[in-house]
């Protein structure tokens, strides 16, 4: 294999076998995490199924995988991902999504609520969204002036209602309840 100097871009990374990882990067600074575990994986597809449920026509909702694409050094891989339809393509959305939601785990809680966050600020998202399977909550931000203001936290069987970008509710407890 040849040396790579230089930024990692998104052709490199599309020209890589799939080995199940997530792959993101900013700035050209790659990060590879595992593949999620069960509680993850279930908050992500319960959550996702429900905000397809209450999504206007026009409105996609995917769980990952489903890049968020800035640039060729810039690009997100959410767990969840709201977006207008006819403005994404068929391998990424390139344009800022109406939601963006990250489930966290240890590994990823951190960089989730810091770096993530100033980052879908910085581009644009208007609305993010932390949820946390072992808590379990969920902590949602709306994007103001300067940047994400938390809007909402809710934990356990507390009821999350949420207005942006489309009605949904739904308790944090029934997105990881065997």
């Amino acid at each position: 294999m040849a040396a790579h100097f230089g930024p990692t871009t998104w052709d490199d990374v599309q020209a890589m076998p799939d080995d199940g990882r997530r792959y993101e990067s900013v700035a050209g600074v790659l990060t590879v995490t595992p593949a999620p575990g069960l509680s993850h994986r279930r908050a992500a597809f319960r959550l996702a199924r429900l905000l397809a449920d209450a999504a206007p026509l026009g409105v996609e909702v995917l769980p990952a995988p489903y890049d968020w694409w800035i640039s060729q050094i810039e690009w997100y891989e959410p767990d969840v991902i709201v977006f207008e339809r006819f403005k994404a393509t068929e391998r990424r959305l390139e344009v800022a999504p109406l939601l963006v939601v990250e489930v966290a785990s240890p590994s990823t809680r951190l960089h989730d609520l810091n770096d993530k966050r100033a980052a879908y600020a910085a581009n644009g998202c208007q609305n993010y969204w932390v949820v946390d399977p072992d808590e379990p909550s969920v902590l949602a931000f709306g994007l103001g002036a300067s940047g994400y203001e938390a809007v909402a936290r809710v934990r356990g069987d507390g009821r999350f209602e949420a207005t942006e970008p489309f009605a949904v509710g739904f308790s944090p407890a029934q997105l990881v309840a065997d």
